[in-house]
């Protein structure tokens, strides 16, 4: 109890000094006044700039391509330039799409084209990197198409997964497979291959 007594006592005295203060100068009452209004303007002030700085990421603009209509794997890529605000510009947009491009994906109509969206021409344009593609025959027609992902089963053994179709032949499919895996589906199609289509 002694140990918080001159604290109290302290604390008293300030309290008094305070009073008298204010009371001789009343003026002193306005202080805490233009504290509260000085930080409500501050805080204003911040509010407005963030405004400002988002209007103007979303005034500024940047002309890229979009798809003119829904396109399928293996289309070709007709696209056209519009303007649009910077922020809404997905990554690895294109500057230009080159005549005779296809389309290495499904796009929609006025979807932005992306490196990952054009391919070069011919149906090699659609082989993903990193990706072989070979010519395999089928023992019996699966009537998968371009763009759509199988898994490629020999003699009851599956040899490959999820392998790209990216072109149909006249008597084989060409498909585009994992790069470790293309000798073993090369030597199956000797003797003719399945294809396993999934939904996805």
């Amino acid at each position: 109890m002694s140990l918080h007594l001159p604290l109290h006592l302290s604390l008293g005295r300030v309290m008094v000094g305070v009073r008298r203060f204010v009371a001789r100068h009343r003026s002193a009452r306005w202080v805490p006044i233009a504290v509260c209004c000085g930080g409500l303007v501050f805080t204003v002030h911040a509010r407005v700039e963030q405004v400002d700085a988002a209007r103007a990421r979303w005034s500024d603009v940047r002309t890229v391509w979009t798809a003119t209509h829904d396109h399928e794997p293996g289309d070709e890529l007709v696209a056209a330039a519009v303007d649009l605000p910077t922020i809404a510009v997905p990554g690895g947009a294109v500057a230009e799409v080159p005549d005779g491009s296809v389309a290495r994906q499904r796009l929609s109509r006025g979807e932005v084209v992306t490196t990952a969206d054009v391919g070069g021409t011919g149906p090699l344009a659609l082989v993903p990197v990193g990706r072989r593609a070979l010519a395999v025959r089928e023992s019996v027609a699966s009537g998968a198409e371009v763009g759509e992902r199988v898994d490629l089963v020999s003699e009851g053994i599956v040899i490959t997964e999820r392998a790209l179709v990216v072109a149909l032949l006249d008597d084989a499919v060409l498909v585009a497979v994992k790069s470790d895996d293309a000798p073993n589906v090369a030597l199956a199609s000797d003797t003719g291959v399945t294809l396993l289509r999934s939904p996805d």
